[in-house]
């Protein structure tokens, strides 16, 4: 995704290919509900104690392939 001079952005879709839009946010304002409001709160909580067992692991995860650690401890305690 990629500005231009005319302050649209330039984006790269599957289904449309690439294409021109208004940059997010610039024709009406996001409404969150309640919901998404209070999974917001949740998410940030459950991002520290994931964030420090992922950093205590990471001197040990040399040339390692699965994506999926942080996903799932974040999945955890979000719970």
């Amino acid at each position: 995704m990629r500005k231009n001079p005319t302050g649209k952005v330039v984006v790269n879709s599957k289904a449309y290919g690439e294409h021109e839009r208004a940059p997010r946010g610039s024709k009406s304002k996001a409404v969150l509900n309640p919901a998404m409001r209070a999974h917001g709160r949740r998410l940030r909580k459950s991002n520290i104690p994931a964030k420090l067992i992922v950093d205590a692991l990471q001197p040990f995860r040399e040339n390692f392939k699965g994506g999926m650690l942080w996903q799932k401890l974040v999945k955890h305690f979000a719970a």
